[in-house]
């Protein structure tokens, strides 16, 4: 399943236990003068163990020297003992790889939030009946996004959207490409892999959950990463020079060689943005017609693999993001809902109890039980604040912080934008509190227009 982690650490005392650890080779030191984002990258010093490589940044921003550790991970790689790559990797080995790290540099529970996943890539490698590498050049686009020749390997392509300025966008992109040509050695020849990748550690955690490295160690994050593929399957357009036409007649035989015109998908990108879209309609229909459509068959291909990959026993766990620890599920995650639809100033529930007074008398007492409370933003429990509060407060956050560091982590990574990431708490605190009254007045004001107060409703 994964095939690639990158994991962020940037609290200094963390990186000094890495960078000293004993386990670590020396590999290379070099100066460099990077202008990114975040800041001025002053150096580099790189550090292994078993193909697993640290790489310990000094950063210029704001006039601070700044510490961080970039460790990437190949898990399936690792598995193989940095070989390759061509064979099956199961969620449970994936798990074991997570774990035998987590082992390896005795990484205590409470470091967990402290080291973070910016960067992931998942996939399979299969075989599709009937063909092997040509599958490769048959494929067309991703969505709107046109596959592109990937240099690195033969038999590659790659897709993925764009900004304004032409540039590739972080969020997410797909890569399709012959594993047999890659290791003809290690697999059959027909082997071709498809995988998913992102640098956006908001769609990571919107789309797998996946927040810390002790999420990759929960069962359900790879019934996501399942999901996910066959999401990304469903996007594809491919154009089957294989295709029978004996069941067409002529003039859907013309029709099927239009479609079959990769310029002319251009020009219908030119038109309205539901233009393509019933264009590939028309186009599967079509296929559909001839007794096979690739499309279906490499989603059931892919879709039979990732069952034998995702262990089965854990798709009852699977089905569900738990909020909460589970008996049944290991090492569950809490979950930040998105708006909540929840009443958040409902009275305090009373009940009555007898209390005896003196000889054989009693009194009624009535007692009011506290009712929980959420966030009209966050979803979370809000009761620890004023009786008035509707949203997260920064009572509330201190709470979290206190209390549940993962969580507040989870609000942060929601909430916090960029500029503030490395700033002190208290000023991460007020900012978060910003955002989320932002967030819940942005909302208001949605709804407002589309539902004015004053326009009468038919329900």
């Amino acid at each position: 399943m994964t095939d690639l982690v990158k994991l962020l650490v940037v609290n200094k005392r963390l990186v000094d236990y890495f960078f000293k650890h004993p386990l670590l080779d020396y590999l290379s030191e070099k100066e460099k003068l990077i202008c990114k984002k975040e800041g001025l990258v002053l150096s580099e010093k790189t550090k292994t163990y078993k193909g697993i490589h640290f790489f310990f940044n000094e950063r210029l921003k704001t006039n601070d020297i700044i510490v961080e550790l970039n460790i990437l991970i190949k898990p399936h790689y690792y598995f193989n003992n940095n070989k390759h790559n061509a064979n099956d990797f199961k969620a449970s080995d994936s798990i074991k790889v997570f774990q035998e790290f987590i082992d390896t540099f005795n990484i205590k529970e409470h470091l967990y939030p402290l080291i973070k996943v910016v960067n992931i890539e998942y996939g399979l490698n299969f075989i599709l009946s009937g063909y092997g590498k040509e599958l490769i050049s048959y494929l067309s686009r991703w969505g709107r996004h046109e596959f592109v020749n990937d240099d690195g390997l033969k038999y590659s392509k790659k897709a993925f959207s764009t900004n304004r300025k032409g540039r590739r966008n972080n969020y997410l992109f797909n890569k399709f490409y012959s594993k047999g040509v890659q290791f003809p050695q290690y697999t059959d020849i027909k082997t071709n892999r498809f995988e998913v990748k992102s640098k956006e550690s908001k769609r990571i955690f919107k789309t797998i959950g996946v927040l810390h490295i002790n999420d990759l160690l929960i069962p359900s994050i790879y019934h996501k990463m399942k999901i996910d593929l066959l999401n990304q399957v469903d996007k594809l357009l491919i154009f089957d020079a294989k295709t029978k036409t004996d069941n067409l007649t002529v003039r859907e035989i013309n029709r099927l060689n239009k479609y079959l015109n990769s310029s002319s998908w251009f020009i219908t990108l030119q038109q309205s943005r539901n233009a393509f879209t019933d264009r590939k309609k028309n186009y599967i229909k079509l296929l559909n017609k001839t007794n096979y459509n690739i499309h279906t068959a490499l989603k059931k291909t892919i879709e039979n693999k990732l069952k034998i990959l995702v262990d089965i026993e854990n798709e009852n766990c699977a089905n569900s993001t738990p909020k909460t620890k589970s008996e049944n599920c290991a090492n569950s995650t809490i979950s930040i809902v998105g708006i909540r639809t929840i009443n958040t100033l409902e009275k305090p529930r009373i009940k009555s109890t007898q209390k005896k007074v003196g000889k054989g008398g009693t009194n009624t007492v009535r007692i009011s039980e506290k009712k929980e409370r959420f966030c009209l933003v966050t979803g979370l429990d809000i009761s620890i604040q004023k009786g008035s509060s509707i949203l997260l407060s920064h009572t509330g956050l201190r709470h979290y912080l206190k209390t549940d560091k993962k969580v507040f982590d989870e609000v942060a990574y929601l909430y916090l934008s960029k500029k503030w990431k490395y700033s002190d708490i208290e000023i991460q605190i007020k900012e978060l509190g910003h955002n989320i009254r932002n967030k819940h007045n942005n909302n208001s004001l949605k709804q407002i227009r589309l539902y004015n107060p004053s326009q009468i409703r038919l329900f």
